[in-house]
């Protein structure tokens, strides 16, 4: 008798893995694109020390915004910002708590970096720049993005924290709209219906 093959989320080192794969890579992905955009010197002389993420935006309104970060960036991250979440929420539909554990603790990863900002330091370049390099563009409608004093990154740590326990939420939720909807649609073969 052939094993019937478990799927994504039935199996917890599944999903831990491809969820891990999944989101790191969207991250890398964003990240990447962001630095090429921030690190070109512009027609105009500046490069990313002078603008956008790296540099300190002239006021936070949003024509300055678009202007600076870009949109195409800020809906990107805003995305995986809502995408992540949602995910979340499918994988409390289907009662697999480790894609959402995985999803939180990724966004808690940025804290690492926090440990010694001193430089060089690869562990705050690699925990902190590339775990928040994902949603920078989206912090940035909230003017998170450049801190005003570059050791002070409250805001950020708070939007990080307050990301996970959203991932967290939307799995209780989806756990949540499971038990409804199990209620109202699914029933138990094993029990006689005559």
């Amino acid at each position: 008798m052939e094993k019937e093959k478990k799927k994504i989320y039935e199996s917890v080192p599944k999903a831990i893995v491809y969820t891990f794969l999944m989101y790191f890579l969207a991250i890398a992905e964003l990240g990447i694109l962001s630095g090429f955009r921030f690190d070109i010197v512009t027609p105009g002389g500046n490069n990313g020390a002078d603008i956008g993420l790296m540099g300190s935006t002239q006021g936070y309104t949003l024509a300055r915004i678009g202007a600076e970060v870009g949109w195409q960036f800020v809906t990107v991250s805003a995305l995986l910002f809502f995408g992540a979440i949602a995910y979340c929420f499918w994988m409390g539909f289907h009662r697999q708590i480790w894609g959402a554990v995985t999803i939180a603790a990724v966004n808690l990863l940025p804290l690492i970096g926090l440990a010694n900002t001193s430089e060089p330091n690869g562990l705050y370049s690699f925990f902190w720049g590339y775990g928040t390099s994902g949603v920078l563009p989206f912090m940035s409608l909230f003017g998170l993005h450049t801190p005003a004093d570059p050791n002070n990154r409250v805001g950020q740590i708070i939007f990080m924290v307050l990301f996970a326990i959203l991932c967290v939420a939307g799995w209780i939720l989806g756990k949540a709209y499971r038990k409804s909807y199990a209620l109202k649609y699914e029933f138990d073969l094993s029990i006689p219906l005559v």
